[in-house]
């Protein structure tokens, strides 16, 4: 069983999922990358305490000790996928005015003993990964123009702080971590934003033919 999801969260829906994450797994803890000091890694209790850019998902409940292996370097290595939910972080843009997309991945083999539980568990994370997304979609744009060159982008889960920091300046773009694909969110995307997050007001609807945005 292998599955992914691409996501675009700013800080503040990394604090979100967190809390949703916890509220249905109250056991739920987060390790901060794979390689540790220590044989049995120091779970956090959120995402945002986590300063790497690779940050795994671990239910203590379903998995109480994760496999470890010892490296030349004297650290302890953790497993990537399996026992845990692997998240890309899109912790910063990669430029000023550019964040790059995260993603959520899962692998499992059908004969792990454990397949039932942890398979349910990256479907729960999913869910509220999916659960939480603003309602907006994405349109690719080219890159100086900002022409919009495909105006209906699939595939993302947008979350509404994400949305909102790219809504504010024209200058943003969102960006595919494995390709040079450039995005903004459709030009009405402001109108389902959560009321308590602010957006720059951008006028006209998503057209079907190629135009500016921005």
């Amino acid at each position: 069983m292998k599955r992914q999801l691409s996501f675009f969260f700013a800080a503040a829906d990394e604090e979100q999922f967190s809390r949703l994450l916890s509220s249905v797994m109250p056991s739920i803890r987060f390790l901060d990358g794979c390689i540790w000091e220590a044989p049995v890694p120091v779970g956090k209790k959120t995402i945002a305490e986590c300063p790497s850019n690779f940050v795994y998902l671990w239910n203590p409940e379903i998995v109480p000790v994760l496999p470890v292996l010892r490296r030349e370097d004297g650290r302890w290595e953790g497993p990537g996928s399996g026992p845990v939910v692997q998240m890309v972080r899109c912790i910063s843009p990669v430029s000023e005015n550019i964040m790059a997309s995260g993603r959520f991945a899962h692998g499992l083999n059908d004969d792990n003993p454990q397949f039932k539980a942890l398979e349910q568990f990256s479907k729960s994370v999913w869910r509220i990964a999916k659960k939480m997304a603003a309602k907006a979609n994405l349109v690719a744009v080219e890159l100086e123009s900002r022409t919009i060159i495909n105006d209906h982008v699939a595939g993302y889960v947008l979350g509404p702080g994400a949305v909102a920091w790219c809504t504010t300046d024209p200058k943003r773009l969102f960006r595919d971590r494995g390709t040079i694909v450039y995005y903004r969110p459709s030009p009405v995307a402001e109108a389902a934003l959560p009321r308590n997050v602010e957006a720059a007001p951008q006028a006209g609807r998503a057209a079907r033919s190629t135009r500016k945005i921005g």
